[in-house]
């Protein structure tokens, strides 16, 4: 079960009521188990139009949600628009891909994903702050969150013993030639 929020996120499982506003993610302010494709004050109940659609794409083992030209709240009913998608891919090892189309106003948005207890997640951006292995949000900009390592990745020793948090950034970003990667667990 899935449960969508007009504000720009969804939940996986039952959740009642949206979170009026966004934080930083992880934390309390949002419901649990929480994927923010672009979590702020989104209306589509706006008179300019834009809408939410869901899709289950049975065939191709995916389930997505598109926000299709939602407006922000504003006072004159009329906000920026906002087109995004978040596909979910149960099929392939639980993988959340978020997609981006037409990006207005990324100053008051929040986006990443966080655990069931709201204590361990990604925040990828908030408040027009951007992590800093990030690129930012932006119209064709694709984020990907998955379990699955990349091609040439070794894991070493059991998972299940590692860090709780750990804080990885790449400078500069993007490289070319050489970068620099620093950790801080």
């Amino acid at each position: 079960r899935v449960s969508v929020s007009s504000n720009g996120f969804l939940s996986i499982g039952i959740n009642s009521g949206a979170a009026p506003g966004n934080d930083v993610i992880p934390g309390p302010e949002g419901p649990p188990r929480m994927i923010a494709g672009f979590w702020t004050d989104l209306n589509p109940r706006a008179a300019g139009g834009g809408k939410v659609y869901e899709w289950a794409d049975v065939a191709g083992g995916r389930y997505i949600i598109e926000f299709d030209g939602v407006e922000h709240y504003s006072d004159t009913d009329d906000g920026p628009p906002e087109t995004f998608q978040i596909i979910l891919t149960p099929a392939f090892g639980g993988e959340a891909v978020i997609q981006y189309g037409e990006v207005s106003d990324t100053g008051t948005c929040s986006v990443g994903i966080e655990n069931e207890t709201e204590t361990i997640g990604i925040q990828y951006q908030a408040f027009g702050e951007i992590n800093a292995a990030a690129g930012g949000v932006f119209a064709g900009r694709v984020i990907k969150f998955t379990t699955v390592p990349p091609d040439g990745v070794i894991a070493v020793g059991d998972p299940t013993t590692g860090p709780s948090s750990m804080m990885v950034s790449a400078r500069p970003n993007p490289f070319r030639g050489q970068t620099a990667i620093r950790y801080h667990m």
